[in-house]
């Protein structure tokens, strides 16, 4: 009796309302500890540039083709100068910054909140979109199965309401897979324009994320050669490739002028022996945070489960499609193999569309009329639940107090309680360098202040940047020692304390009789 009451609740439920307060529920617990806080924990120095980016946008006028942030200093190349240095940055079609920037300059606050909200809302709109869409074509608990298999993955959990692009190109991306499968089923041609239109957007938002973009290309290229066929689709592909490259030269015309904050060129291995050190890191790495033992063991299930003919005369493209984004990201990995161990972050732009694209054909050819609706019910159910506690540990054990402050969270801490301290002594107009490695715009999502940079090979930047004409100089007290005297013995001797609060000190330059 339970039983069927249980089953006639779940068939009369609406299930979008359903499914909102499935993701209010989940992002409630798993992001309370995060929700209102800076940039933080694993790489709070590259979200730093991100939420640079949207305050910039406010500070330049909304000057969208004209990106900046608050370093006047370039990381690359790294030795460029630049006369008139205003920290305009070549960077990724920033169309996420910019509706932060604008959402913050209508709400009257420039607080982390805003930027986070905006990250889950756009999470909401692609993980609902799935949902919908799966629900339409199979079944709702399979939809929220697939639905807590990406979301709960803890790499997407980890950035779902964080500050890089790369979680937002996703979820943009993301649509973009759902409406090609759409196009699949259905044949219509205008779900695969909005299919490549989304896809573009998330490789104009991430370049990377254009392997998905090309893998479609050169599937339905294949198609063309061999049986004629999408012709007219193969259109809207080399537009939306031609529009992804347009911007990355105009890109390439921005950095050359101004610089960047942000890598632009490839960091492949310097030998093998690196090569094969970066690809059993990002294993290692990988088999926690992207795919866990849980995910991989539903996808077996999956890869095991009877198959249907339902997509029958469109596997050939669709098994192109997923084996050419394997190919690219396979290569892609190959050449970025240390940014990919060393940048959690790059499992969204690269491994994680074609396992998407591989998880939905799974999904799609599975014969539902062979299993019960108490069945699939309770499979996906269990999976929700023990995927949903894998990401809810993985949160807390990210984001808990218990967890020692240290590198970019203390530079952000200190900074956000010096702020007031450094803006009495020093002027707008100052010309000011802050020495500090833990990242380009860590201190100034806190300060708020453009100043010049030395970050990274400090040995080599400082003895450059002392020599300059500066009006003050700018130090962490913690990292003094392995910061600055480690690299330039004779600091103290050539500069004088101007002052200093038990976190952060004001130097000048000493003057000479």
């Amino acid at each position: 009796m339970k039983k069927e009451f249980i089953l006639s609740v779940d068939k009369k439920a609406n299930s979008n309302f359903v499914f909102f307060i499935f993701f209010v529920f989940s992002i409630c617990f798993i992001h309370a500890l995060s929700f209102d806080k800076k940039p933080a924990r694993i790489h709070a120095w590259a979200q730093s540039d991100h939420y640079a980016l949207s305050l910039g946008f406010i500070d330049n006028g909304f000057d969208f083709f004209h990106p900046q942030t608050y370093t006047l200093s370039v990381q690359f190349p790294s030795d460029q100068t630049l006369q008139d240095p205003k920290g305009i940055t070549a960077v990724d079609f920033p169309i996420l910054h910019y509706i932060v920037a604008i959402l913050m300059q209508v709400l009257g606050t420039t607080k982390p909140w805003v930027f986070r909200a905006v990250s889950l809302l756009w999470s909401f709109f692609a993980l609902f979109y799935l949902f919908k869409e799966l629900s339409r074509i199979k079944d709702k608990w399979l939809a929220y199965l697939v639905v807590a298999f990406i979301m709960f993955q803890p790499i997407y959990s980890y950035y779902q309401n964080g500050f890089h692009v790369s979680a937002a190109a996703l979820n943009t991306q993301i649509v973009g897979i759902v409406l090609l499968f759409k196009y699949i089923v259905e044949k219509k041609s205008k779900f695969f324009a909005w299919g490549i239109f989304f896809l573009t957007l998330a490789a104009l938002m991430r370049f990377t994320q254009i392997i998905t973009l090309i893998a479609v290309f050169c599937a339905v290229f294949i198609d063309v050669l061999k049986r004629g066929m999408h012709k007219k689709q193969l259109l809207f592909v080399v537009l939306g490739v031609a529009i992804v490259l347009s911007y990355f030269v105009y890109n390439k015309i921005l950095s050359s002028r101004y610089g960047s904050v942000f890598l632009g060129s490839p960091l492949p291995a310097d030998s093998i022996n690196d090569l094969l050190l970066h690809l059993f890191q990002i294993g290692k790495s990988y088999l926690r945070g992207f795919l866990p033992f849980f995910h991989l063991f539903a996808l077996i299930v999956f890869v095991f489960l009877k198959k249907e003919k339902q997509l029958q005369k469109q596997t050939t493209i669709v098994i192109s499609w997923l084996l050419f984004s394997l190919l690219g990201t396979s290569m892609f990995s190959l050449l970025m193999s240390w940014s990919l161990s060393a940048h959690d972050y790059y499992a969204l732009d690269t491994w994680m569309p074609p396992l998407t694209i591989g998880l939905l054909y799974l999904v799609y050819t599975i014969d539902l009329k062979a299993y019960s609706y108490r069945s699939v019910m309770l499979f996906s159910a269990m999976f929700v639940v023990g995927s949903f506690a894998i990401a809810l540990e993985n949160q807390v054990r990210k984001y808990s107090d218990k967890v020692e402050m240290k590198g970019a969270d203390l530079t952000i801490d200190y900074f956000d309680k010096s702020s007031g301290f450094l803006d009495e002594i020093i002027s707008e107009e100052s010309k000011v360098l802050l020495i500090n490695s833990a990242g380009w715009n860590t201190p100034m999502v806190s300060w708020k202040r453009p100043v010049h940079r030395a970050v990274w090979k400090l040995e080599e930047q400082l003895p450059i940047e002392l020599s300059k004409d500066y009006d003050f100089i700018v130090t962490l007290d913690l990292f003094f020692q392995t910061e600055v005297i480690n690299h330039y013995p004779s600091f103290l001797s050539e500069f004088e304390i101007v002052d200093r609060n038990t976190m952060v000190s004001i130097w000048r330059k000493r003057k000479t009789d």
